[in-house]
């Protein structure tokens, strides 16, 4: 899955289940980002550099942002987990995103 950002496709890894979250407990955001689904909290434990999380609602719209988050700490959210989305995004990829933007996520296949 990818997502358009400034002129680049960002290769996103979704985790959309808990298996996935457990196996990828570990990976950090380096040149990538990872959409967790219905879920209100992530935390930066493994990151290396500082990043960006954005909380989506059901239609992809920012609706908060934290941006340069250090490692080592926990980002949560008074949302519904149903129907909110976080996205782990490098701190240098989403410089212009503000509150109220949608994103479009593109599949694998599409061109």
């Amino acid at each position: 899955m990818y997502l358009k950002l400034n002129k680049n496709d960002i290769e996103i890894k979704k985790i959309d289940n808990f298996r996935k979250k457990i196996l990828n407990l570990f990976e950090a955001t380096k040149e990538k980002g990872i959409l967790y689904t219905e879920t209100i909290k992530v935390n930066t434990f493994f990151e290396k550099d500082k990043i960006n999380i954005l909380i989506l609602n059901e239609q992809n719209q920012i609706v908060e942002i934290y941006k340069n988050v250090e490692k080592n700490k926990i980002v949560k959210t008074n949302r519904d987990h149903k129907k909110t989305s976080i996205l782990k995004l490098p701190s240098n990829t989403s410089k212009k995103i503000k509150v109220g933007s949608i994103l479009v996520f593109k599949d694998e296949d599409i061109v």
